[in-house]
């Protein structure tokens, strides 16, 4: 695909959110130059009906020869993720600004001025396997200024107590939680889940996770979502934990998921 084509395939829509400053460019272009000839990982299911994310860029060297399609990151219902070590950083750059120009879409280009550094990385940090207690800080803070989490769980494991029988079985399906309006200094938020209606969430801070706590189901069930402030693959992508509880004259039904949040982050 030439640039050419690249334009006409998104001229819909299309606008220029500016210019790269010239000192931010010879860092972009080692980046490129770092991450082109990489593989990617294998796809993984994670989730199903999340829907796809693609972060991705063309490079040419020249205005009329095709240009060489860079995969960075994939994520939704299947991950995959260049494998450079450089590919981290710079899909993170490259959405940030994608985000910032659409947080600063009424102001002109003129006064925004060239593209550097944008603003919303500044909530972000190094792309480390092993995290640090600094690490641990700072995605911590993420997880606190956030307006909202979105978590796709796996197949949960479910108990039944009756009387004097513990039951065990798999549950069949996957489950999403959608947590918005979240305040942790208030201690508040709402969420819904599939099948719930919206209602008020009990949001709290421990020293090592954020928990959220509700009774959907018109109060019938109790759930307690654990999220852990460690940044799954360099991502914007958090471990979590939900548990639920629900009582009946028979007895109780609890049930564990296993999966991931996503940071729905507060408007700039």
């Amino acid at each position: 695909m030439t640039q050419g084509d690249l334009r006409e395939k998104y001229r819909p829509g299309r606008r220029v959110i500016g210019k790269v400053c010239p000192e931010q460019m010879i860092w972009l272009r080692d980046q490129l130059n770092a991450v082109r000839y990489s593989p990617t990982s294998k796809p993984t299911h994670v989730a199903s009906d999340a829907g796809m994310q693609f972060t991705q860029c063309w490079m040419f060297d020249s205005d009329g020869d095709p240009g060489q399609h860079i995969r960075l990151r994939e994520s939704g219902d299947f991950e995959s993720r260049n494998l450079a070590d450089a590919a981290p950083a710079l899909a993170n750059w490259i959405e940030a600004v994608a985000g910032d120009a659409r947080a600063n879409a009424h102001i002109s280009t003129k006064v925004k001025g060239c593209i550097a550094y944008p603003e919303s990385l500044n909530q972000q940090y190094d792309e480390t396997v092993h995290q640090s207690e600094g690490d641990r800080d700072r995605a911590m803070n993420i997880l606190k200024s956030a307006e909202g989490l979105r978590c796709q769980m796996g197949n949960g494991q479910r108990f039944g107590v009756y009387g004097t029988t513990i039951e065990h079985r798999p549950t069949p399906e996957n489950y999403e939680l959608n947590y918005f309006q979240l305040n942790l200094d208030s201690g508040k938020g709402r969420a819904f889940g599939i099948g719930d209606e919206v209602h008020e969430v009990r949001a709290r801070v421990t020293a090592t996770s954020v928990i959220l706590e509700d009774n959907p189901m018109d109060g019938q069930v109790t759930r307690t979502t654990t999220v852990v402030p460690y940044r799954i693959a360099g991502q914007n992508r958090y471990p979590a934990v939900v548990n639920e509880a629900m009582f009946d004259l028979s007895g109780l039904l609890a049930t564990t998921y296993v999966g991931a949040c996503t940071v729905i982050p507060r408007p700039q």
